[in-house]
């Protein structure tokens, strides 16, 4: 979701720049501004000017003039608000599949440490002997090196 969207109104759509910005839309530009100081996007004094010039914005078009330059314009998802919000609709309502991270291989670890301790668990108290449950191991636990949208190639 882009910071457009998090604002009440788009200040992007015709009309929605004059109206007046809510302390929750300067909340959002705030923390923006913030982290884009933090990734070194902007020095310290282009901070302290932008974070002067938002205590005294008045409307959504202030707003915009202050992040301009730090997020995208126009965005595919921007254009399915703008066509929602003229009562057009959008045919374009597909999500792009989230981006793999590490997050996903946290959802994927209970596939991986269940059977293992399962299988684990099963060769301590019935046999010992050959250590089975590395198969187990290895097959389950090798999808958590790779990330979740690669696969492999087959010819």
């Amino acid at each position: 979701m882009s910071v457009w969207h998090e604002l009440s109104h788009d200040p992007r759509v015709a009309g929605a720049a004059a109206l007046r910005a809510s302390d929750a839309d300067r909340d959002v530009v705030q923390t923006l501004l913030s982290n884009a100081y933090a990734d070194g996007r902007l020095t310290p004094v282009e901070h302290g000017q932008r974070a002067a010039a938002l205590a005294r914005s008045r409307t959504l078009g202030d707003l915009r003039g202050l992040v301009v330059d730090l997020v995208p314009e126009w965005e595919d998802d921007a254009d399915d608000h703008v066509d929602t919000v003229a009562g057009a609709g959008s045919d374009r309502g597909a999500e792009a599949p989230p981006s793999p991270d590490r997050s996903s291989r946290w959802r994927r670890l209970p596939g991986f440490l269940v059977p293992s301790a399962a299988c684990v668990l099963l060769w301590r108290f019935a046999a010992h002997g050959l250590f089975w449950p590395l198969w187990v191991i290895l097959y389950t636990g090798l999808p958590l090196l790779w990330p979740s949208g690669m696969r492999l190639r087959r010819r």
